[in-house]
């Protein structure tokens, strides 16, 4: 079976994307897989250094089977660079694997992607195979032989592979008409998931705004569809975006010198559910709210059901328009 390819997309962090480069081509699976650069156009003057150095890099890359740059000529912003990116790979192929440019990734990262799709490609019930493993403490007995679990609680976006149809079913989480729906239908499924999950959830119908980033959408799809993703014990992914360069990070050394997989071989063991219920379990306690985000989830949920999303956006609006007051 074909390796599938990557995308990887870029604007000016010139560290962070060679890193991220290196480190696939590190895979041995690299000189079968066509690898995609979208490179976005500097928005400010402060931006150029880094995309001439990233440019310059991309001249002379080799080590993979093909390499195609997609560079825009105006600035795309990242969601629509990503996003248009994704829609000219599904143009091409079925299954692919999405990366930002801030992660680093194990020798074996591929391998286990490329594995996963094939030992799993007949299971519906499979969502996205995702790289990363949050830093959760795992009590493992010696005997356990899995070294991937099925996650059913959280999805990750920091290097994951995932079908065409699966993605733009659940790419339409992002819309606000459909999410309101989506409330009424399935918040409970949500709250069985995590609280943490329908906190994120009572937060978009609070601000009525699209959903921000595809591990909240995809978090909220996948867990009413009593789907799972699947992760690796030893995560084959470092966030290295996590040094406050990113756009959505701060800095948080937990996730930049995160210890990952140092093997460069991998091999699908166990069935991925002797864990599972343990891993969720942990993972769920790794993600707790604190008590002002509860009551949060919890009273938007009951005033939502009892009274109707329009009655609680009225009164959404009003305390915000008392804090504006308050704070001005």
């Amino acid at each position: 079976m074909e390796k599938a390819p990557v995308l990887v997309v870029t604007l000016c962090r010139f560290e962070h994307f060679k890193k991220c480069i290196e480190s696939l081509r590190s895979n041995k699976d690299a000189v079968f897989t066509d690898l995609f650069i979208a490179l976005d156009y500097p928005l400010y003057e402060s931006h150029r250094e880094g995309y001439e150095k990233i440019s310059k890099y991309l001249e002379t890359l080799d080590g993979f089977k093909s390499i195609e740059i997609i560079k825009r000529n105006e600035n795309f912003g990242a969601t629509k660079n990503l996003e248009s990116g994704i829609d000219y790979l599904f143009s091409k192929y079925d299954f692919i694997i999405i990366s930002e440019d801030d992660n680093e990734f194990s020798h074996n990262f591929l391998e286990y992607i490329n594995k996963s799709r094939d030992h799993y490609s007949m299971d519906k019930s499979l969502f996205a195979i995702c790289g990363y493993t949050y830093p959760i403490k795992l009590s493992i007995d010696n005997d356990v032989l899995d070294n991937f679990v099925k996650n059913k609680t959280f999805f990750s976006a920091w290097g994951f592979g995932i079908w065409k149809d699966k993605y733009y079913e659940a790419a339409k989480c992002k819309n606000i008409n459909y999410i309101n729906q989506f409330m009424i239908n399935s918040s409970l499924k949500v709250m069985k998931s995590s609280l943490k999950n329908l906190y994120y959830l009572m937060r978009i119908i609070a601000n009525q705004k699209e959903a921000i980033g595809s591990d909240i959408y995809f978090s909220l799809f996948f867990v009413t569809r009593n789907m799972y993703v699947l992760n690796p014990i030893v995560s084959k992914v470092r966030n290295i975006g996590w040094d406050g360069s990113g756009e959505n990070c701060n800095y948080n050394e937990l996730y930049s010198n995160q210890v990952i997989d140092d093997k460069c071989d991998f091999d699908l063991n166990g069935t991925g559910e002797l864990l599972m219920n343990h891993y969720n379990y942990n993972l769920k306690k790794y993600y707790q709210l604190n008590f002002n985000q509860e009551m949060f989830a919890l009273t938007s949920l009951m005033l939502c059901k009892l009274m109707g999303i329009p009655f609680f956006l009225k009164i959404t609006h009003f305390y915000k328009s008392i804090k504006r007051k308050t704070n001005g």
